[in-house]
């Protein structure tokens, strides 16, 4: 299997998600520092979707029971399209082509964006 077969499979997971009625959240970038890349013996990062079965509401509860190993890694998140989070997800860190920014968390087993105050 090579990245375009692994390109190619997550594109048919993800129309099929689009036909159960999901709908795109957003996107992800993995492997994107040069130090992991080295780590996991590849020259480029990866890329994959979010679906908005991934998303907890501004005040949300993540419910930790259901998930195989939780950990969860601080991020950022942010989007170039219009937002409903309003200027509490403004952040000093965030891009200033960006619309919206706001603080986010990834579980080992989906990334969930919170865009409440970490």
């Amino acid at each position: 299997m090579d990245w375009d077969d692994a390109y190619a499979i997550q594109d048919r997971i993800l129309a099929a998600k689009l036909k159960a009625g999901a709908r795109v959240a957003g996107y992800k970038a993995g492997l994107t520092s040069h130090a992991k890349m080295k780590q996991m013996g590849v020259t480029d990062p990866v890329f994959g979707f979010l679906v908005d079965e991934f998303t907890v509401p501004d005040g949300g509860e993540v419910k930790v029971g259901e998930l195989i190993h939780p950990k969860v890694e601080p991020r950022s998140a942010s989007s170039r399209a219009p937002s409903s989070l309003g200027p509490a997800a403004a952040s000093p860190t965030c891009s200033p082509r960006a619309t919206w920014c706001c603080r986010a968390s990834k579980s080992s087993t989906a990334a969930t964006a919170i865009s409440s105050s970490i």
